[in-house]
C-alpha cells in the first residue's frame, strides 16, 4: 500500500478543494451583502426621512395611493417642533415639510388624514398656565392652512386621540383632571363652529389614561387605561355617536401601570370593533409580563372573535400596532429582541384574516424603535426611528418590494452590515463542526469499508476503472443508508428533508471525487476508500449544517 504519498497528496488536494470550495461560498453569499438592494421578505432596505435631535415619538398616516404623512417632534437648534412630512412613496422623496414651533407638549399629539389633507391635535402646557389644546390644518399638498387654539381648560389635559364622524365632526378624546383626577373627557366640533362641547365618558371613581377612539356608522368605541393602586387594565367602551350614551363595557386585559401605548383600535362599518394589542399576563407580584400580537373583534361589547395569535412569537415584545387597508388588508407590526438589537416583526393578513406573510421588516444598525405601520394604496409601510453614535435620532421608512426577493446573504443567515466577519466566522464554525461530527459516523464508515472488502474478495468488482468506481457509489450508499437520527453508527447525524438530503449527498460525493481526482490517488487503494468515507462525510455534514444551521443564526 502506498500509504505516505498518496496521504501527502490527499491531504494537498484536500487543502485546495476546501480552500476552493470555502472561498467560493463566502464570496457568492457574501457579494450581495455587501451592498443590499432587497431586504427580507420583500421588504426594501430603510430610508432615511427625518433627522433631528431625540425624537419624542412619531406617527404615521396614507396620504392617498401613493404617498404618507410623517409628523415627528425635535429640536431645531434650540427650538421644539413638530415636523410635519409628506413623502412621496413613488418618487423616494420628500414633497413637501412643514415645522410647527412648541412652547411645550404634554405627552402626546394625533393626527387625522382625509382627502382634504391632514388635521394635527396636540396639547401644550406650561407650569403655571392652562392647558391649549391646538388644531393645525395642511391641505393634499402639505401646505398649512391653519393653526388655532380649539379649547382652554386649567386642568391638566394630554393624550388626545382624534376621529371624524359622517357629517364632518371632529371627536376629540383626551385624559383631563377637571374634576381633580384623570378622566376621559370628549370634545366634540362640528364643522363651522368656534366652540367645542365637551362630555365625560368615564365615571368619576375611574382614574382613566391614554385614549384610543374611533367612529363607525354611528358607533362610538373607545379603549383607555383605568387605574387602581395596584393594578391597571385596558378597558373599552361602546357608545351611540348622536347621544353618547354608554351601550357596553368589556375588560380587555391587565397592563403594566405607567403603559402609554393603548391597543389599536379599528372600526367597522357594522358596528364591531377590531383590536390589535399585545397580549397582557398578571404576573406574581402585581407585575404584568407582555406577550405575543393578538388581534380580535367585539360586536355590542361582546367577543365575536376572541383574542388570538396574530403570530407566534418568542423572546421579548414591545409595542404590537396594526393598520388596515381600503381593502381590508391589516399590517401587524411588533418589535422583536434580535441578539443585541429591536428589530421590527411585520405581519400582513387578508381581509379573512388569513396571514398573507411574516418575517422581519427590517435588518438595521442599531435598534428600530417606534415602529408604526399603515397601507397606503397597495403597500406596506412601516416607519421606525433609530438613534445613531453622535445621539442624533433619525426616522425611517421600509415598503414592500415587488418582487418579494431577498438576497442571497439573507437567506443563509449572513448579517448584511458586516458580511465578512460574519461569513469568516460561520463558515469556519462549520468547517470545525463537520470535522468534529465525521468522527462521529465511524460505525457507517467501517461497516461500508467491511462490504466493500468482502464484495472485492468474492470478486464482485473488476480491477477495471468503472468497477472502482462502483467501489467508491456502493460506500457512499451505503454510508448514507445508515444516517439515521440517534443511530450509533452515525452518531450526530444531523437529517435534512427530502430532496435537500440527496442535493448533499450528491455534493458530498462530488467533493470526495474531486479530491481524489486532483490528488492523483490510486483509486484500488484501501487507504483511498477510508479517506474518501472521510469526506463524504465531512461534506455532507458541512452541507447539512449549512442548511439547517446558518439561516438560524
Amino acid at each position: 500500500m502506498r500509504s505516505t504519498p498518496n496521504s501527502n497528496r490527499a491531504f494537498r488536494a484536500l487543502a485546495r478543494v476546501l480552500v476552493a470550495l470555502l472561498a467560493v461560498t463566502a464570496l457568492g453569499t457574501t457579494a450581495l451583502a455587501a451592498a443590499p438592494s432587497q431586504w427580507p421578505e420583500g421588504w426594501s432596505r430603510e430610508q432615511r426621512v427625518i433627522e433631528s435631535q431625540p425624537h419624542y415619538g412619531h406617527l404615521s398616516a396614507p396620504a392617498g395611493p401613493d404617498s404618507l404623512w410623517l409628523t415627528s417632534v425635535g429640536y431645531r437648534g434650540a427650538e421644539t417642533v413638530l415636523e410635519v412630512t409628506l413623502f412621496n412613496l413613488k418618487r423616494n422623496a420628500v414633497d413637501a415639510s412643514v415645522t410647527l414651533p412648541l412652547t411645550y407638549l404634554l405627552r402626546g399629539f394625533t393626527m387625522r388624514e382625509s382627502a382634504a389633507g391632514l388635521t394635527l391635535i396636540w396639547v401644550e402646557r406650561q407650569e403655571g398656565i392652562e392647558s391649549t389644546l391646538h388644531r393645525a390644518m395642511l391641505d393634499a399638498s402639505g401646505k398649512l392652512v391653519r393653526h388655532e387654539i380649539i379649547w382652554r381648560t386649567p386642568a391638566l389635559a394630554d393624550s388626545p386621540s382624534v376621529a371624524a364622524a359622517d357629517d364632518g365632526t371632529l371627536y376629540i378624546a383626551l385624559s383631563a383632571a377637571i374634576d381633580g383626577h384623570h378622566a376621559i373627557h370628549l370634545l366634540s366640533a362640528k364643522p363651522g363652529s368656534e366652540t367645542a362641547a365637551l362630555t365625560r365618558l368615564t365615571t368619576p371613581d375611574e382614574l382613566a389614561t391614554v385614549p384610543n377612539i374611533a367612529i363607525g356608522g354611528d358607533r362610538l368605541h373607545l379603549v383607555f387605561h383605568r387605574h387602581r393602586q395596584h393594578h391597571s387594565w385596558a378597558r373599552y367602551h361602546l357608545y351611540d355617536l348622536p347621544s353618547l350614551t354608554r351601550l357596553a363595557t368589556t375588560e380587555l386585559g391587565p397592563v403594566p401601570q405607567d403603559y402609554e401605548h393603548p391597543p389599536t383600535l379599528l372600526a367597522n362599518r357594522d358596528g364591531s370593533a377590531t383590536f390589535i394589542w399585545q397580549r397582557m399576563i398578571a404576573g406574581g407580584g402585581g407585575q404584568v409580563v407582555a406577550q405575543e400580537p393578538v388581534q380580535g373583534r367585539l360586536v355590542n361589547g361582546r367577543w365575536q372573535e376572541p383574542l388570538r395569535p396574530v403570530l407566534a412569537l418568542r423572546g421579548r415584545i414591545l409595542t404590537a400596532r396594526g393598520a388596515r387597508g381600503e381593502d381590508g388588508r391589516i399590517l401587524v407590526v411588533a418589535m422583536v429582541e434580535v441578539g443585541r438589537t429591536w428589530q421590527v416583526k411585520s405581519i400582513l393578513r387578508d381581509g379573512a384574516g388569513n396571514t398573507v406573510r411574516a418575517g422581519y421588516a427590517t435588518i438595521t444598525r442599531g435598534n428600530a424603535l417606534g415602529a408604526r405601520p399603515l397601507i397606503a394604496g397597495d403597500v406596506g409601510v412601516v416607519t421606525f426611528f433609530s438613534h445613531d453614535d453622535l445621539g442624533r435620532s433619525h426616522l425611517y421608512l421600509v415598503q414592500t418590494a415587488t418582487p418579494a426577493r431577498r438576497t442571497l446573504a439573507f437567506r443563509v443567515g449572513l448579517n448584511p452590515h458586516s458580511p465578512w466577519a460574519d461569513a469568516a466566522y460561520k463558515y469556519i464554525s462549520l468547517l470545525t463542526g463537520a470535522l468534529f461530527l465525521a468522527f462521529g459516523a465511524t460505525g457507517a464508515m467501517v461497516i461500508s469499508l467491511a462490504v466493500v472488502l468482502l464484495m472485492t474478495h468474492l470478486g464482485l468488482f473488476s480491477a477495471s476503472k468503472p468497477g472502482n468506481y462502483l467501489r467508491l457509489a456502493l460506500q457512499f450508499a451505503i454510508i448514507a443508508a445508515l444516517k439515521q437520527p440517534g443511530s450509533l453508527l452515525y452518531f450526530g447525524a444531523v437529517m435534512l428533508p427530502g430532496v435537500a438530503a440527496l442535493v448533499s449527498f450528491g455534493a458530498a460525493a462530488l467533493l470526495a471525487l474531486a479530491v481524489v481526482h486532483f490528488a492523483d490517488l490510486a483509486i484500488d487503494d484501501y487507504l483511498t476508500l477510508s479517506f474518501t468515507a472521510l469526506l463524504f462525510v465531512m461534506g455532507d455534514t458541512f452541507t447539512s449544517l449549512f442548511l439547517a444551521g446558518v439561516g438560524r443564526w
